[in-house]
C-alpha cells in the first residue's frame, strides 16, 4: 500500500505466480519492479539465493531499469557488501534496498495503516484519553467543531481502504461508507446482504418483490421500507474494515438500492413513434435516452421526453437472458401545463392493442413493439381532463396549473365548456331551473313564455368553474336550452290573484334532456347542430348501438 500511494505502483496477484514481480511501476518510460520479503532476522544463505533468484528471473523476464528489494531489515556491512555484489553482476540495471528505516519514514503519520497492521488495540492509551475528552461538556462551537475533527480523524484511522461519511437527513443521521482509493473495491470488498420478507397474502408487498427482482435483474433504483428489511449482514476482507462497519448482523431498516449509471456514448436523441395498422396517424414524441444500469440478467437504457412527463426504460437482456421490453410511466400532471404534458398523454392514449410502438433515431428503428394490451382507461380520462385544461387556458389567455376540479360536476363542467368553446354544443349537468317572478310580472310574465316547449338562452356572459382552490371565471359561453318548458304554470296562475306576492317559476327540459353550453356567436347555428346530434342518437338506437344516453 506505502508503494502504490507513493509511486503509482500497481500490485501483481501472485495467486497463479506473480512472475518474479509484487508491483511494478512506470515513470518516464523507465520500469520499476519491486520485490518485497517480509524477512526480519539477518539472512541466511537460503533467503539470501531467493533474493536473487528473484532478482534475476525478474531482470530476464521482464527487462527493468530499475529493480527495487523491500523489507523490514537494514543492511549488516556483511549484507550490504553481497548486495553491491549482487548489483554488480546486474550492472545494467539499478537495484535498490529499501529496508527498516524507509518503512519507519513512509509509516510515520499513517495511522490508517498501522491500526490495519497493529490491530483493535491500536493506540489503546490515546483513545482512552479521546474517550475522557469526549466526557466533557460542549460548551461552544468551537468545542463541538474541535471535537468532531477530532472523533472524524481518529476515525478516518481505523481502515486503509474505507472511511465513514456522515450527513443529516430527515431519517436522522445517515453513514455512508467512502473508499479511500481506487481500488478499495477490489482488495478489501465490502458486502452488504439484506434479507427480505413480503407476506404472500399483501398485494403491495408482492408488487414490489417484483420490482425489486427488476431492479436487481436490469439495474435501476428502488426504495424497500423498513417493515420488508428483517436483516442486513455486513461482511468486509478485512479486520480493519470490519472494526469499522460494525457488528456482522444489523437489524434491518429502509434500504435504497441504487445502480451507478453509465453515460457512455449517451444521450441518446430519438422520438417514440406509434403506428397504428387501420390507418389512423402516427403519434409521435421526442424522447431522450440519458443513461444506462446494469443489472444480473442485462442493461437498462433510461430516458425521459424533453419535459419528464414520459419516463422510459428500455431492457435489454444478456446472452443468458435475450430479449427486449420497454416499461413506460407517465407522471402525474398535477401541478404541470397542459401544453407540457399533452404530447405525452396523446402517445399514452394512442397505444392500442395491434399498434406498433417503435424508438427511432430519425429513419432508424432502433427498437419496436406490438402492443397487445388494452390502455388503463385512468388514461384516456387524464387526457381528456388536459385537452380541456389547454382549450381553457388558450381561450382566457393565461397559465393554468392542472388541478383537480373541485367536484364530479364541475369535472363534467370543464369537458362541456371546453366543447363548447370549439363550438360544439355540449351538455351542462342540469335539465331545469328556477326563477323568481314579482308579483307586479306575473301576469306579464305568463303572457310573454309560450305554453309550450321552446328555446331560450340564459346566463350571457361569465361563468365560473372551480379547479383546485381557485374559481376562474369564463367569457363568452351562454346556457342554452332547445325544448324549455314552464312546468308549474297553472301554480302561477292561482296566484296571479293573490296581491303582493312573489313566485317561482320552475322550467325543464320538455323530455328530460340537460341544456347545453354554448359559445354566444354559435347561438345561431345551435338549433341546426342540435338537430343533428338528435338525428345521430336516434340512428344509432335504430341499428343497436349500446345506450350512449341522452348526451
Amino acid at each position: 500500500m506505502l508503494v502504490r500511494d507513493a509511486y503509482g505502483a500497481i500490485s501483481i496477484d501472485g495467486s497463479g505466480g506473480d512472475d518474479a514481480q509484487d508491483l511494478r511501476s512506470v515513470h518516464a518510460g523507465e520500469l520499476t519492479i519491486y520485490e518485497i520479503k517480509s524477512y526480519v532476522r539477518r539472512l541466511t544463505a537460503a533467503q539470501k539465493r531467493k533474493i536473487k533468484q528473484s532478482c534475476m528471473r525478474a531482470i530476464t523476464l521482464h527487462r527493468p531499469q530499475r529493480w527495487v528489494l523491500i523489507m523490514p531489515l537494514n543492511r549488516s556491512p556483511a549484507e550490504a557488501a553481497w548486495f553491491d555484489q549482487l548489483g554488480a553482476e546486474v550492472a545494467d540495471v539499478k537495484i535498490e534496498w529499501w529496508g527498516q528505516d524507509w518503512l519507519d519514514a513512509h509509516f510515520a503519520g499513517r495511522e490508517d495503516l498501522i491500526s490495519y497492521v497493529e490491530g483493535p488495540d491500536y493506540r489503546l492509551l490515546a483513545r482512552a484519553k479521546l474517550h475522557n475528552f469526549e466526557r466533557q461538556v460542549v460548551a461552544t462551537g468551537a468545542d463541538l467543531a474541535e471535537r468532531m475533527e477530532s472523533l472524524i480523524g481518529s476515525g478516518n484511522d481505523i481502515s486503509p481502504y474505507w472511511r465513514l461519511r456522515f450527513d443529516e437527513t430527515e431519517h436522522g443521521l445517515m453513514r455512508t461508507i467512502v473508499p479511500r482509493r481506487p481500488d478499495s473495491h477490489i482488495a478489501d470488498p465490502i458486502q452488504i446482504t439484506p434479507t427480505f420478507q413480503f407476506p404472500p397474502d399483501d398485494p403491495n408487498a408482492q408488487q414490489l418483490a417484483d420490482q425489486l427482482r427488476g431492479t436487481i435483474e436490469f439495474g435501476g433504483d428502488i426504495e424497500v421500507p423498513g417493515r420488508f428489511v428483517t436483516r442486513l449482514q455486513v461482511t468486509a476482507a478485512s479486520d480493519a474494515t470490519r472494526r469499522l462497519l460494525g457488528d456482522e448482523d444489523q437489524p434491518g431498516g429502509t434500504l435504497r438500492l441504487t445502480s451507478v449509471p453509465d453515460t457512455a456514448g449517451l444521450p441518446l436523441r430519438g422520438e417514440l413513434v406509434v403506428e397504428s395498422p387501420v390507418g389512423l396517424p402516427q403519434v409521435s414524441l421526442p424522447f431522450i435516452l440519458r443513461d444506462r444500469v446494469t443489472g444480473t440478467h442485462g442493461t437498462t437504457l433510461r430516458g425521459a421526453d424533453p419535459n419528464d412527463g414520459l419516463i422510459g426504460q428500455l431492457r435489454i437482456g444478456n446472452t443468458t437472458t435475450p430479449g427486449l421490453t420497454i416499461i413506460l410511466t407517465i407522471r402525474s400532471p398535477i401541478g404541470a401545463y397542459s401544453q407540457d404534458v399533452l404530447p405525452a398523454f396523446r402517445l399514452m392514449a394512442a397505444l392500442q392493442p395491434g399498434c406498433t410502438l417503435s424508438f427511432r433515431v430519425g429513419p432508424e428503428k432502433i427498437a419496436f413493439f406490438q402492443v397487445a394490451n388494452n390502455l388503463d382507461p385512468k388514461v384516456a380520462d387524464a387526457l381528456r381532463m388536459i385537452e380541456a385544461m389547454n382549450v381553457l387556458q388558450d381561450h382566457l389567455g393565461v397559465l393554468i396549473p392542472i388541478d383537480v376540479p373541485a367536484s364530479n360536476a364541475d369535472h363534467h363542467d370543464l369537458l362541456a365548456i371546453a366543447d363548447a368553446l370549439q363550438s360544439r354544443p355540449a351538455p351542462t349537468h342540469f335539465s331545469g331551473f328556477t326563477a323568481t317572478v314579482p308579483a307586479e310580472r306575473l301576469e306579464h310574465f305568463l303572457a310573454t313564455v309560450p305554453d309550450h316547449p321552446t328555446q331560450m338562452r340564459m346566463g350571457k356572459g361569465d361563468y365560473a368553474i372551480a379547479l383546485g382552490d381557485r374559481e376562474y371565471d369564463i367569457p363568452g359561453l351562454a346556457i342554452w336550452a332547445p325544448d324549455v318548458v314552464l312546468i308549474n304554470r297553472d301554480e302561477i296562475l292561482g296566484a296571479a290573484s293573490e296581491a303582493g306576492r312573489e313566485h317561482e317559476a320552475h322550467f325543464a327540459s320538455h323530455r328530460g334532456r340537460r341544456f347545453f353550453f354554448i359559445r354566444d356567436e354559435d347561438l345561431n347555428t345551435a338549433p341546426a347542430v342540435i338537430e343533428a346530434m338528435d338525428s345521430a342518437i336516434s340512428a344509432c338506437s335504430n341499428r343497436g348501438c349500446p345506450d350512449k344516453g341522452s348526451d
